[in-house]
């Protein structure tokens, strides 16, 4: 599991790709973070590298969905908690339940 905690702290603005810079906007300036190595011209490579930078530059949307989906996974695995007793089928909802959340342990 991946331990969202330690991204803790990146900057929160929307990062963004041009050519091989990696930048967010802050109080009106460009901040770069990175400059991404770019190899090739149009071969595999150039495009291998052209996707790792796009994979980069959405890490923070990715971190939140993460966040995102893991909360979901939560409530649901919570479930069972608030169930009316008539809902609970022979155990199907805790079994259920219980296999999301050790998904997300």
């Amino acid at each position: 599991m991946i331990d969202t905690d330690k991204y803790e702290g990146h900057a929160e603005e929307e990062w963004c790709r041009e050519s091989n810079d990696l930048y967010f906007h802050r109080d009106g300036k460009d901040i770069q973070i990175a400059d991404i190595l770019i190899r090739g011209d149009g071969d595999e490579r150039y495009h291998e590298d052209v996707a790792n930078a796009k994979l980069i530059a959405d890490a923070p949307l990715l971190l939140a969905e993460v966040k995102r989906l893991r909360n979901v996974i939560r409530n649901v695995a919570d479930f069972p908690k608030r169930c009316p007793p008539a809902l609970k089928l022979k155990g199907v909802i805790d079994a259920m339940a219980c296999m999301l959340w050790d998904a997300i342990e």
